[in-house]
């Protein structure tokens, strides 16, 4: 009889740590990220990314404030605690198994772009890449690809904790070239004022990636449910922008 309780107490114990584990509540995190994310006084206040995430969260009932944090945190916070949803996030063959992918929010390209003055990237071609200094964001699908395609920190790479900084290195020339999505650089270059040093497109990159709202592995199973249920009544990945 003893054993009986015990094994019923024991069954009880568990339910309760799994629902405590899991009871944390939703955390939605990104960074700031124009046309996708713009944020001001660090808070989101628009963006093309941002509007489908609030609409998604709205049709889901779940009211809750989006978090702006550097790239590298944002992506660790969704990577390792519970609850967490991430956006705008690229999609990897090196992420793929970490996230549950939850909605298509557009396709991007990427380029190096250079400031319109520096002669020495006039020649520049893809043989000729690992000769010059570049900027990324560390943590960033644009840092990740950089790394695998032979550039090293410290050496030709350097690694921010903003895109603005990225381009910042450029415009003061302490780096060549920055590697960014080409919907990213559109909207830093109609920022530019004209008495400001000019950027330019040096090269384009072949690669092209998904962006994506994703959640954590570590998401609980109920409310990822919710948001799958809500997504399918979303609008096709491909017209949805």
């Amino acid at each position: 009889m003893k054993a009986l309780i015990l094994i019923r107490l024991f069954c009880l114990t568990l339910l309760l740590v799994t629902q405590l584990a899991y009871s944390k509540p939703l955390r939605v995190v990104t960074e700031d990220l124009p046309p996708f994310q713009v944020v001001e006084n660090n808070k989101v206040v628009g963006g093309t990314s941002y509007f489908l995430v609030k609409q998604i969260l709205e049709r889901a009932g779940l009211n809750t404030t989006i978090e702006i944090l550097p790239w590298a945190r944002a992506y660790e916070t969704a990577l390792h605690d519970e609850n967490v949803l991430i956006f705008t996030l690229v999609k990897t063959v090196e992420r793929a198994n970490n996230f549950h992918w939850l909605y298509k929010i557009d396709s991007i390209g990427y380029c190096y772009y250079g400031l319109k003055d520096n002669a020495s990237l006039v020649t520049l071609n893809k043989a000729k890449l690992l000769d010059v200094t570049v900027s990324a964001v560390r943590g960033s699908f644009e840092a990740n690809r950089l790394v695998a395609s032979g550039f090293i920190e410290s050496k030709n790479l350097v690694l921010t904790v903003t895109y603005k900084e990225a381009w910042d290195l450029v415009r003061l020339g302490r780096v060549d070239v920055t590697y960014a999505s080409d919907f990213h650089a559109k909207n830093i270059l109609n920022q530019i004022n004209p008495s400001e040093p000019q950027f330019v497109q040096i090269l384009k990159s072949d690669v092209k990636q998904n962006l994506y709202l994703a959640a954590g592995k570590n998401i609980a199973p109920d409310l990822l449910s919710k948001l799958q249920t809500i997504i399918k009544t979303m609008p096709e990945p491909d017209s949805n922008l």
